[in-house]
């Protein structure tokens, strides 16, 4: 008989430490964010509570590699494939190759713009990196369909929290002949 009913207290309390978690999770999900936070809400937060995943203040940066391209004496408008694949992997998560096609442009436009702060633009276009990405802009974007000349513009757009506005930054600026570059 002691051991029933200290099985049922057990339950009893667990159920109403669970009733409790549960409460204070729905709160601390539908509650405005504090302008001090305490020690539970920073539990809360941190332990139990999913997302959100972007917070605006946490965003600092974010780059942009804008392709133009030149046919026939005419230049085209500037393109974010970047953002374009992105927003194909949001609308379709069984996109995922247009998500790694993103990060890999990314990743590379990057490099070459770090490389470009240390030497100049006939140095770096034969750099491994610069025809990685001269080669994945034609094949994937271009589908082989070189242009006459492309112009790549990398920009880095710097949110402020405070002033709510984006600073933006020309990383570089580099037209080029693709021909003339080699794979």
């Amino acid at each position: 008989m002691k051991e029933a009913t200290t099985k049922n207290f057990l339950v009893i309390t667990g159920l109403f430490l669970f009733v409790i978690h549960l409460s204070g999770c729905i709160f601390y999900y539908f509650s405005s964010p504090p302008t001090s936070s305490g020690l539970v809400r920073k539990v809360y937060s941190g332990i139990f509570l999913l997302g959100p995943f972007f917070n605006e203040d946490r965003i600092k940066a974010s780059a942009h590699l804008y392709i133009l391209s030149r046919r026939n004496e005419q230049w085209s408008a500037p393109v974010d494939y970047g953002s374009k694949n992105f927003q194909q992997y949001t609308t379709n998560p069984l996109r995922y190759k247009a998500l790694k096609f993103s990060d890999f442009e990314r990743y590379t436009a990057r490099k070459v713009s770090q490389a470009l702060q240390k030497e100049n633009f006939d140095i770096v276009s034969t750099s491994s990196v610069f025809r990685s990405l001269n080669g994945f802009i034609q094949d994937i974007y271009f589908e082989g369909d070189s242009p006459d000349s492309i112009r790549l513009i990398y920009v880095v757009k710097a949110y402020n929290s405070g002033s709510k506005a984006y600073a933006l930054d020309t990383a570089f600026n580099v037209c080029y002949h693709p021909h003339g570059i080699t794979r």
